[in-house]
């Protein structure tokens, strides 16, 4: 019985000689593209552990530890802070309300898209999106609005 399905990538337990079925000894290199650009292409989409492993062709357990060690990062840390990217731009250009990139993108709500955002941006969806300014960077915008919108900066003589 063939436990493997075709095409999928096959790492032996990690040795000098471990190679996978593509070779050259890069773990599932084309599995991982695959992966990627299905992210991409279905951002606003319920995207599960299951569904990327059935992408790469792998069990969920192996895949996430694949990923998780060729990236630093778990594939569903992987598929939010795409979301995020993907967020940054639609906020920048402009075009769509921050309620309307969440739903977008695939989060459950408002809510979860402005903490997840916030979580990993440093600043709200809304700030972000309001920041607009040729030559200004947005640090130098969020200091900006932070210095005259704090109200404890007054008292303590106006410097933040």
């Amino acid at each position: 019985m063939n436990l493997v399905r075709p095409g999928a990538c096959v790492v032996a337990p990690t040795t000098a000689e471990s190679r996978d079925v593509h070779g050259a000894g890069e773990p599932c290199e084309r599995a991982f593209a695959r992966v990627r650009r299905f992210v991409e292409d279905h951002l606003g989409e319920h995207l599960s552990l299951d569904v990327l492993a059935s992408v790469a062709g792998l069990s969920r357990f192996h895949f996430a530890r694949q990923f998780r060690r060729r990236t630093g990062q778990s594939p569903m840390a992987f598929v939010q802070r795409s979301r995020v990217e993907r967020a940054k731009a639609l906020l920048r250009a402009g075009t769509a309300s921050v309620g309307e990139v969440a739903a977008a993108l695939g989060f459950a709500d408002h809510s979860h898209f402005t903490r997840t955002f916030r979580r990993l941006v440093g600043t709200s969806p809304r700030r972000f999106a309001s920041w607009r300014g040729p030559g200004q960077t947005f640090a130098h915008a969020l200091r900006e609005s932070t210095s005259v919108a704090d109200p404890l900066a007054e008292g303590r003589g106006g410097e933040p």
